[in-house]
């Protein structure tokens, strides 16, 4: 059985005893039992996802992607952990991280990543990026010495 509706994106699929419920949403918000398949429509800027507590999300996975072009930010519950860090950024469009929990920490982290697209690469592409920028000015200084150079010796 798949239904949908409109105008927020509903899509629930049944098969046999498993049922998902795909639920869009352009507003900040915290995740409930039932909401473990997530479309983050972010072209309002940045959101915010909320995890629930790990103890009450036992063995549960949730799937959060980022549909629009803005920032969105999964921030696990109070003090709780994603991989040991604060929260979880889908920063690109296309973004897409799911998140398991057994419902206790496992070496001071609550939530597990278990699967995405460009989940924890953003941060090397950032790094990346202003790398390439310091270079960027380097060499640009360096082309200016040198015509400052060239027109010192034409004097």
């Amino acid at each position: 059985m798949v239904t949908w509706k409109e105008p927020r994106l509903d899509l629930t699929v049944k098969a046999k005893d498993i049922s998902w419920t795909l639920n869009e949403y352009t507003t900040s918000q915290t995740l409930g039992d039932d909401q473990y398949l997530v479309f983050i429509d972010s072209n309002g800027g940045e959101i915010e996802v909320t995890l629930p507590k790990a103890a009450s999300a036992s063995r549960k996975i949730y799937t959060i992607k980022n549909v629009g072009t803005g920032t969105v930010t999964i921030i696990p519950d109070g003090t709780e952990k994603i991989e040991w860090e604060d929260n979880l950024v889908l920063g690109l469009q296309g973004d897409i991280a799911s998140v398991v929990t057994s419902g206790v920490a496992i070496n001071k982290s609550e939530w597990f990543i278990i699967g995405g697209r460009n989940v924890k690469l953003e941060d090397l592409l950032r790094d990346i990026k202003i790398e390439l920028e310091n270079i960027d000015d380097k060499l640009r200084k360096i082309e200016l010495y040198k015509q400052i150079e060239t027109k010192e010796k034409v004097k």
